[in-house]
């Protein structure tokens, strides 16, 4: 099935979920693939946040790809990938400020 993003069919599966003052809107269309990858079959999610008129409070929804099992609910989609952020920039600043990937270790010789 070709789909276009500002133009998707309608949902196969749909949830919302409640988070902080917004409402998050998830809509999901199962086995796709990108074109240049078809052998990568996934969900499409696509995640609203809605203020509490129901009025979208960003110009563009943001979109995810997920290739794991696609019994997941869609609100630990989204919770996963909102945790995701804090834990690259973790390791980001491990890396440039903590030294991660310059430490060395001294040659022993092997006995």
């Amino acid at each position: 099935m070709k789909s276009r993003l500002k133009s998707p069919p309608a949902p196969e599966r749909q949830s919302t979920w409640s988070f902080g003052k917004a409402t998050v809107r998830l809509s999901a269309w199962t086995q796709l693939h990108f074109e240049d990858l078809p052998a990568l079959v996934g969900m499409v999610v696509r995640v609203e946040f809605l203020t509490a008129a129901g009025e979208a409070m960003y110009k563009r929804p943001l979109w995810l790809f997920w290739s794991g099992p696609s019994h997941v609910p869609l609100a630990a989609l989204c919770l996963m990938y909102l945790l995701r952020f804090g834990i690259e920039h973790f390791f980001r600043f491990a890396k440039r400020r903590m030294g991660l990937l310059i430490a060395q270790t001294p040659d022993l010789p092997q006995p």
